[in-house]
Order: structure tokens, then sequence, then C-alpha cells
């Protein structure tokens, strides 16, 4: 099945062309649609727990610290 998708996503260099084809996933009853790509799909996740981490290091420190 053929599917026309414009990613919200924009890099320099691109890295796909024009008229590429490739593998999306997306939910029939949804416009919601994402390239399968390590970067498309955990995008997020990755950000997230790149802001997340050091606070919970920091966290963790202080509260052992605090307990002795």
């Amino acid at each position: 099945k053929t599917i026309v998708f414009e990613s919200p996503i924009s890099s320099n260099p691109s890295p796909y062309k024009i008229n590429d084809t490739v593998k999306i996933v997306y939910a029939a009853d949804s416009d919601e649609r994402k390239i399968i790509s390590f970067w498309g799909l955990y995008r997020w996740t990755i950000i997230l727990l790149s802001i997340a981490s050091p606070l919970l290091i920091i966290g963790g420190g202080y509260l052992l610290y605090s307990r002795g």
C-alpha cells in the first residue's frame, strides 16, 4: 500500500530523498505516522532520559549523603 508521508522532523543533509521508499508505522484509524528508525521511534524517550538521568543521580547522591 502506498502512503504519502511528510515527516515533521527535518535535518540538513536530509537522510532521505524525495520519492525514497521507507517503512512506516501507523494506525489505520489515526493520522499519526512514524518512520521506522531508531531516532524516529525513540526520540522523546532519549531526550527525556538524558534530562532525567543527571537529576536522578544528583537526587540519589543527596539522599545517600543526607542519611549519613
